[in-house]
């Protein structure tokens, strides 16, 4: 993935960049492996594989982000649960960016 991803300020943004940064890399190896245009075009299953781990990304920053507005209303273990499941996006979205 690129820099854009991190950088920007919305999961709008996020999400644009993730989809098209999936996109070019498709198309770079369907011209590493010489296969025709329409063969390295990413198709529904890709984007849905490579978003997964994005879009929870952005659940879980939103869930976070709720409960640091309202920390007296959740409890503390639901907070270091998703802080841990963060990391563990954080982790597989920098390993699938090394790809």
């Amino acid at each position: 993935m690129n820099g854009r991803i991190e950088q920007a300020h919305t999961p709008e943004e996020r999400l644009a960049a993730v989809c098209r940064t999936l996109a070019l890399r498709m198309e770079r190896d369907a011209r590493r492996r010489g296969a025709s245009r329409e063969a390295g075009e990413p198709d529904y299953a890709d984007y849905r594989d490579a978003l997964r781990p994005h879009i929870r990304r952005e659940i879980v920053l939103a869930l976070l982000a709720e409960i640091d507005e309202h920390h007296d209303l959740a409890p503390a273990f639901r907070a270091a649960a998703l802080r841990s499941e963060l990391a563990a996006l954080e982790r597989a979205i920098a390993e699938d960016a090394r790809k």
